[in-house]
């Protein structure tokens, strides 16, 4: 909806917020002539513009839309195609390409094939509230990296493997700490902090996927024990008990028992949620854990005087990422002059606070 009529303004509204009406007042502003996929080319630059802008390119299917260099995302709510990555890996020039999150992956990965004078590790925030899709956009990205790094490399076949059990990590880390809330049926109840190393390559040859780590943090412990109407505790509980087979069951006194019979799962009223399949999602969970137990996805072995390139994408980054611990330097330890001391209260509160 863009109007071309100077005597249009956007005005403020109870109902909708902003709405379009002829020029009365003080808090008014001007509309943009067209839709852009970057809003720092907008002729006007204001709340209204923005919100304008993003719902129309969302009401063509367009959910993604840059700002400079950062890249907002409206949550379709359902599958969307992807591009493929093989015209943005391909591309002379980012800029050319439609705003999508395999072009910041993309953007990224360039960074690290630069001279090694000047490459430095990247790092890629996703952030958003709840609903927002940070766990589908970090996926995204993860599968383009790893994609990316076994497409640009001479020994693809033997990596593809690896890269693939790096992204499995996924499926995994969602069962055991996503659930659904009243907002999102697959939310994460847990920050994200993944870092995937990159091995050093020679000039002219793209860098291997070395290897990943996540860390975890501030867990939602409170959801095992309580859960808001509405909502479910975490989705291991009902996955295994809607996917396992029966001697499963019988292994871990399950019996016949359904998730409804169980106090920490049927206190909130939702024991199924119609996007998200238990059973099958149990049945991929045990298939992939399968493959990582034949194959862990260690680190390969390199040189250790060469440094490694790394990648980070910082899920849920509204929550902060733990700082890296370095070992505490040994103490001397001094015999306690009276063991009553030793063992006090308020020497055990002290030792407890550190």
């Amino acid at each position: 909806m863009a109007a071309t009529n100077d005597a249009q303004m956007w005005v403020r509204d109870d109902e909708h917020v902003w709405k379009t009406a002829p020029a009365d007042g003080d808090d008014q502003h001007k509309l943009n002539p067209s839709l852009e996929t970057d809003m720092t080319s907008l002729w006007y630059l204001h709340e209204p513009g923005i919100l304008h802008n993003l719902k129309g390119r969302y009401a063509e299917t367009e959910p993604y839309t840059y700002v400079a260099h950062l890249l907002v995302a409206v949550n379709p709510l359902r599958p969307i195609p992807m591009p493929p990555m093989q015209s943005v890996r391909d591309a002379a020039s980012l800029s050319g390409v439609d705003p999508h999150p395999y072009a910041i992956a993309e953007s990224a990965y360039r960074a690290l094939l630069l001279p090694k004078a000047v490459a430095q590790s990247q790092s890629i925030v996703v952030s958003g509230e709840s609903g927002a899709g940070k766990t589908e956009s970090t996926k995204i990205i993860m599968r383009y990296l790893a994609w990316r790094a076994g497409a640009g490399a001479s020994e693809a076949p033997a990596s593809s493997s690896f890269n693939d059990r790096v992204v499995q990590s996924n499926p995994i880390l969602e069962s055991l700490g996503n659930a659904k809330t009243q907002r999102n049926h697959n939310s994460s109840r847990f920050g994200k902090f993944i870092k995937l190393a990159f091995a050093p390559a020679p000039a002219g040859t793209a860098p291997l996927l070395e290897g990943g780590r996540i860390d975890t943090y501030l867990l939602e412990k409170s959801r095992l024990a309580y859960q808001c109407t509405g909502e479910r505790n975490f989705h291991i509980f009902y996955e295994m008990l809607a996917g396992a087979a029966p001697s499963q069951h019988d292994e871990w006194h399950f019996g016949k028992r359904t998730a409804a019979d169980f106090h920490y799962l049927n206190t909130s009223g939702c024991l199924s949620v119609a996007e998200h399949d238990d059973a099958a999602e149990y049945a991929n969970l045990g298939a992939r854990s399968t493959r990582w137990a034949r194959h862990p996805p260690s680190s390969r072995s390199s040189s250790a005087a060469s440094p490694r390139a790394s990648t980070s994408v910082i899920s849920a980054a509204s929550r902060r990422p733990p700082r890296p611990k370095s070992p505490p330097a040994p103490r001397p330890r001094t015999p306690s002059p009276s063991p009553i001391r030793a063992l006090s209260p308020r020497r055990r509160r002290c030792s407890g606070s550190r």
